[in-house]
């Protein structure tokens, strides 16, 4: 079949003249190229002994697809693949925008790919391709032999007699249907419009620091002030929290704040991003599903990373992600990882990525593991040597603490100071009360202190040969060694002094409290931290202790 003949079959979109003219122009060059059309969109295979080089084909690809004028053709998903492997080494996906302008008997495509617009005559005199250096002309394109043998798109065997045979009819009716439903498709986006911001990728960048999203979108005053406003919050919150009555309020009610501003943070985000994009940009942004929203959808919204999957409509992905990152959750910290790379994946499997900004996908599945592992390990800190949350399961302090009074445990303070004597404090069982079966840690009030003579006698606490005032014992009652009744041997039944790093604690409901005249002193070791203040129930919220 002649050279004319093949270029016009193929510019009528028939795909077995699409891969002729592709693996004619490639075969110098050792690559195969397998071509399938569905609907408006040619998936291009490219094979070879070696990795195909992307920039160069895709190039090349851009210029033989645009130059054929195709109009049934809306999309070409380019696939790179080494010989001998099951899955392409590399795939991107060409977005063309084909419409005709008169000018003179010439034709005008307008392609728009990674960020890229270019143009190109059509006319067969100016069909000239060139890919590495080498240009090829239509003289230099010998005759295609027909087989009726085989049927396939492949360097190997040449083009079935079936495509001669396509009705014309059928093709008419096909770029009939094409045409008809690409009547009210929006113009070109021109090489300015091309250049926007991702408003997705500035909510992502405000969710990890409030005011980077606004940076990002050109408003750096904007965005400075937010990250100030959250600090000082912040700063004001940690402050004020840590000293007692009024002024813990402030605090607590610094860091609610900061959660509307967060919020609003996310939206303003957003909307800065779209204000800052050309009407054109934000049209072409809107045409497909947005890579970034996929990201977000998986890396932002917590216990569902296939979220973004089913969003770009890739259910049986986004389900299979999902029971994945449930199963992980066996192993310390592999959703969080996990999660990071399924956001990674579901940018890539989004069906259009804008050149500008792919880079940033790296950046922001590492952020992702990073911000969540640092999540956990702050949250685990916090705890262990910060503070947490207790609740008051006796009445051993009544009527300081009620029966199910929720207290913030403050662990700092020990860290560089010694325990006081009115402190009320929580301690992990001592030996003497383990060999009693006892786990779960006591709240008591300090009284005795290390070094220190303490002596009961006359129903009162005695420090070195001093009664000791306490207030905040209720009235009527009295500090008496009967409380005691299981011990064999009180401990307080005759004047002791207390061990170095030792603390004598006694319950403020001293008649029925089972403290250290029973069972002995508690160890500086055993301390866990002081009770701070009250935060349920909320007509008791706000003492400090």
């Amino acid at each position: 079949m002649s050279h004319q003949n093949i270029t016009g079959l193929a510019k009528q979109g028939n795909p077995k003249a699409i891969a002729a003219l592709i693996n004619h122009s490639l075969k110098s060059k050792g690559i195969r190229a397998k071509v399938k059309l569905r609907d408006d969109c040619l998936s291009v295979l490219l094979e070879s002994t070696q990795v195909p080089n992307q920039e160069e084909l895709v190039a090349f690809l851009r210029k033989k697809i645009i130059g054929l004028g195709v109009e049934s053709i809306s999309t070409v998903k380019v696939y790179g693949c080494q010989l001998g492997k099951n899955s392409p080494d590399w795939r991107e996906t060409i977005q063309l925008v084909l419409h005709q302008k008169n000018f003179g008997d010439s034709k005008v495509g307008e392609l728009w790919s990674r960020g890229i617009q270019e143009q190109i005559e059509t006319t067969e005199s100016n069909d000239k391709n060139q890919i590495g250096g080498v240009q090829e002309s239509p003289g230099a394109f010998k005759s295609v032999p027909i087989s009726s043998s085989e049927n396939t798109t492949s360097n190997d065997v040449p083009i079935a007699d079936s495509i001669v045979q396509q009705s014309k009819s059928a093709l008419k009716a096909k770029n009939s249907k094409y045409i008809n439903n690409n009547k009210s498709r929006k113009p070109p986006i021109n090489d300015e419009s091309l250049s926007g911001k991702e408003p997705w990728l500035a909510v992502i960048l405000s969710k990890f620091l409030p005011g980077l999203g606004q940076i990002y979108s050109g408003k750096l005053i904007r965005g400075l002030w937010i990250i100030s406003i959250t600090t000082l919050l912040l700063y004001l919150g940690f402050i004020l929290i840590l000293t007692p009555k009024v002024e813990w309020v402030i605090g607590f009610l610094c860091w609610l704040a900061m959660m509307p501003l967060w919020l609003w943070n996310l939206f303003d985000a957003h909307q800065c991003a779209i204000k800052a994009n050309s009407s054109r940009f934000e049209e072409l942004r809107k045409r497909d599903k947005d890579p970034w929203l996929a990201v977000f959808l998986s890396g932002i919204i917590p216990g569902w990373p296939g979220l973004g999957h089913l969003y770009i409509k890739k259910v049986g992905l986004g389900i299979l992600f999902f029971i994945i990152f449930i199963v992980s959750g066996i192993f310390p910290l592999a959703p969080l990882i996990f999660s990071g790379f399924v956001a990674y994946h579901a940018y890539w499997a989004s069906p259009v990525r804008r050149e500008r900004t792919k880079n940033f996908i790296v950046t922001i599945s590492l952020l992702l593991m990073i911000f969540g592992i640092c999540e956990v390990g702050l949250a685990f800190y916090v705890k262990a040597y910060v503070a947490e949350a207790r609740y008051i399961p006796s009445g051993a302090m009544l009527p300081t603490l009620q029966i199910n009074d929720r207290l913030i445990i403050e662990k700092l303070s020990y860290r560089f100071n010694d325990p006081e004597r009115g402190d009320i404090i929580i301690f992990n069982p001592t030996d003497t009360l383990k060999k009693q079966n006892f786990r779960d840690a006591f709240i008591e009030r300090v009284v005795g202190l290390p070094g220190e003579k303490v002596e009961l006698k006359d129903r009162k606490i005695y420090i070195n040969d001093q009664p000791l005032a306490e207030d905040y014992i209720a009235d009527g009652q009295r500090t008496v060694i009967d409380a005691c009744k299981s011990a064999p041997q009180p401990y307080l039944s005759k004047p002791v002094t207390l061990p170095p790093n030792s603390y004598l604690v006694l319950g403020d409901n001293r008649e029925n409290s089972y403290d250290s005249r029973c069972w002995g002193v508690v160890p500086r070791d055993n301390i866990i931290g002081k009770a701070f203040i009250i935060y349920w129930p909320r007509d008791r919220s706000g003492i400090a202790l």
